[in-house]
C-alpha cells in the first residue's frame, strides 16, 4: 500500500479527504489480509447509495493502522469497485493496531432512527416503514437491504397510500390480519382501486363480520398496483 508523507513527517495519526478511485480502492484491498467475511448484501446497498448520488463526505471513512493494514473501509472500498466510480472520503492512517477491539462495537442507527431524527421526511412510524417493506418486497421472498436513502424517496413517494392502508388498518379483531404484508396489499390497491370499497374493505377486516357475498369477493388483490412498478431501480 501505498501511504501519503504525513503531515509534519511525524508517524502520529492522521487522515486525509482523498477521491478514492476504484484502481486505488482495489489496490488496497489487495492488501486486505486480516478482515471479517465481506456482506454482499451491504457492499451492493452502498454501491447503489454511491450511484445515485447518495453518498455523503462523513467523519467515518477507511482506516489502516500503523503497519500499513486495513482495520476498516472494506465495504466501503468494496462498494467503490462495484459502483465503478471515483468517491470522496476520509481516510485514516496510523491508526494504533488495538483499536480493532472497539471498531464498530456501537448500536447500529437503523433505518427508522435515520429518518427519525433527520426528520427528512417528516413524520414516520414504524408501521408505515414496515408497510413500504412489504410493498419493496412483493411476492419475493428475497429480502432486500435497503437503505435509508431509499426508503426515504419511496416512503415520500408513496406517503398518502401507505398512510391510507396504516390509518384504515391499525389491529384487526383477528390475529394475523393487520400485518405488514396486508397493509402492502391496501396500499398497492389505493392507486387503482375506489377509496370507499377500500376503507369498506378494511372494516370487514376489522370486524371479521362481512356486510354481504361482495365483501367475499377477491378482486381487491387484482387491483393493487404491480410490484415492478414501485421498486426502485
Amino acid at each position: 500500500m501505498i501511504t501519503p508523507t504525513p503531515p509534519n513527517g511525524t508517524q502520529a495519526p492522521y487522515d486525509l479527504v482523498m477521491d478514492v478511485t476504484p484502481d486505488l480502492a482495489c489496490r488496497w484491498l489487495e492488501a486486505n489480509t486480516q478482515n471479517r467475511a465481506i456482506n454482499p448484501a451491504h457492499v451492493d446497498s452502498l454501491a447503489r447509495d454511491m450511484k445515485a448520488g447518495r453518498w455523503h463526505l462523513t467523519h467515518q471513512g477507511i482506516a489502516f493502522d500503523t503497519h500499513g493494514l486495513l482495520v476498516d473501509g472494506q465495504h466501503r472500498l468494496w462498494a467503490v469497485l462495484e459502483a465503478d466510480m471515483t468517491v470522496t472520503m476520509r481516510v485514516f492512517f496510523n491508526q494504533p493496531p488495538e483499536n480493532r477491539c472497539v471498531l464498530d462495537t456501537g448500536q447500529r442507527r437503523s433505518n427508522f432512527d435515520i429518518l427519525l431524527t433527520t426528520g427528512r421526511v417528516g413524520k414516520v412510524t414504524t408501521r408505515d416503514l414496515a408497510t413500504l417493506r412489504a410493498m419493496l418486497a412483493g411476492p419475493s421472498s428475497h429480502v432486500t437491504q435497503w437503505t435509508a436513502g431509499e426508503e426515504a424517496e419511496q416512503y415520500s413517494r408513496h406517503r398518502e397510500a401507505i398512510q391510507f392502508a396504516v390509518e384504515h388498518l391499525p389491529t384487526v379483531a383477528h390475529r394475523g390480519l393487520a400485518t405488514a404484508q396486508v397493509r402492502a396489499v391496501i396500499a398497492r390497491a389505493y392507486y387503482s382501486a375506489d377509496h370507499s370499497r377500500l376503507i369498506h374493505f378494511c372494516d370487514v377486516l376489522r370486524s371479521g363480520v362481512p356486510d354481504g357475498e361482495a365483501d367475499h369477493d377477491p378482486t381487491l388483490q387484482r387491483s393493487a398496483t404491480p410490484y415492478s412498478s414501485i421498486a426502485p431501480s
